[in-house]
């Protein structure tokens, strides 16, 4: 087992809730198995205050390399100083995923939103004829259940997958509405229609 010293490279999951996360002790054990000198630690913030001047203070550490941004941080780290954005941060108004691009002085910070690559290509294989989970001839109507930065990205990716391949609806539920059995206007259906619930609610969320 590599021991953490002054060379170790350091990354980190920002969020307000991680004790569930598996990622940190995930990342740390395949970086040891793959011979790499890196700790990834799970990093709990209490408020956005909070978050951004950890991030910055990170951020002029030489062996920080980044880490991934959840809830409830993902559209607040835009607010980062000094961070460059990626299409899909920009798209999608949140980012969860923060990287140094470059060495040394000439080094920058950028923010990515890879969640965008997986919404869009898990329903590009939804969508495929090929897959065969959408009947020939119908609309999808996508429910969204929650309304967070997830959600959003999720919409954009149905946006851009399927706004011009498909005649679509989607519509964003909230926890709240859900809890309280209020899911607003009743769902239109025909025959033509087909159902597609994209849940983007947190773990444990019934």
């Amino acid at each position: 087992m590599i021991q953490p010293n002054g060379s170790t490279q350091l990354l980190a999951l920002f969020g307000a809730e991680l004790s569930m996360s598996p990622s940190p002790a995930t990342h740390t054990a395949w970086a040891q198995q793959a011979g790499l000198n890196w700790l990834y630690l799970p990093l709990s913030c209490r408020d956005d205050s909070a978050f951004i001047d950890l991030c910055s203070a990170l951020m002029e550490c030489s062996n920080f390399q980044g880490g991934n941004i959840t809830n409830p941080f993902k559209r607040i780290t835009l607010n980062l100083p000094g961070i460059q954005l990626d299409a899909s941060a920009e798209q999608c108004g949140a980012a969860n995923t923060l990287y140094r691009k470059g060495e040394g002085k000439q080094s920058v910070w950028c923010l990515a939103n890879t969640d965008l690559v997986g919404c869009s290509e898990t329903l590009s294989r939804i969508l495929s004829p090929d897959c065969g989970s959408l009947a020939a001839d119908t609309e999808p109507l996508f429910v969204i259940l929650g309304t967070g930065a997830m959600a959003g990205t999720c919409a954009q990716a149905i946006a851009d997958i399927c706004g011009h391949q498909h005649s679509t609806r989607t519509i964003q539920l909230s926890r709240a509405q859900l809890e309280g059995g209020n899911a607003g206007e009743p769902l239109h259906y025909t025959t033509q229609t087909q159902l597609v619930v994209i849940n983007t609610l947190p773990s444990g969320t019934h």
